[in-house]
């Protein structure tokens, strides 16, 4: 799936693609990470879970602070407000799975309502959220945007705990989801245009359009 951000010459969308090619191809990677979690058991199972969080993070902190508040000025105000409902919901079920043993039978059922949750929301998001913003968005201000999360998600974690030392997984994965959120926004501000107080606009005007 590629949001009609696509790849040339090989080059994946995490390279190339717009900023709704990126989230796009994110919602795969949420889809695949879904699956493999009730497939696995003990440490795989944590590791793919704790992929999951900060996968997450990162991508919620983006549709954040890029898509919502061009959805809110651009007359998306209702379905900017749904997707956030939704987005509390996963992390509120997150924050109870974080506290469970990933191998408990408690763990499988919360865990089955947080894939159900989430397709739900991806689907209504790469239904009525992306196709809206996509005729909102000039080609340049999706190029523009999509450079921009993509300094954002090439900086890597902000503050790693002392605790995570010598753990490339657990640098990006310790603590709870909110503070995952917390280092995702970190990367975000440092991924922000020199200068400027905010990610590039995604305002459409008539000379851009």
């Amino acid at each position: 799936m590629d949001g009609g951000g696509g790849t040339r010459r090989g080059r994946t969308t995490a390279e190339i693609g717009t900023a709704l090619a990126i989230l796009h191809e994110q919602h795969g990677e949420v889809r695949d990470l879904l699956e493999r979690v009730p497939r696995t058991s003990d440490v795989e199972r944590q590791d793919a879970f704790d992929a999951l969080r900060e996968l997450l993070a990162s991508h919620e902190t983006a549709e954040e602070l890029v898509l919502r508040p061009t959805g809110r000025r651009t007359g998306l105000r209702v379905v900017a407000a749904a997707r956030d409902g939704e987005e509390r919901q996963i992390a509120g079920l997150l924050a109870e799975l974080e506290r469970l043993d990933v191998d408990s039978g408690e763990f499988d059922g919360i865990f089955a309502t947080l894939a159900e949750t989430l397709t739900m929301h991806t689907w209504l998001e790469e239904t009525e959220e992306f196709p809206a913003l996509q005729t909102r968005w000039s080609d340049q201000q999706q190029e523009r945007l999509g450079d921009w999360i993509r300094r954002a998600l090439a900086l890597g974690p902000t503050h790693p705990h002392p605790l995570a030392a010598g753990s490339s997984v657990a640098q990006w994965t310790v603590g709870p989801f909110t503070a995952l959120m917390d280092q995702a926004r970190d990367r975000f501000e440092q991924a922000r245009e020199p200068g400027g107080s905010g990610p590039p606009s995604a305002r459409t005007t008539d000379e851009n359009r």
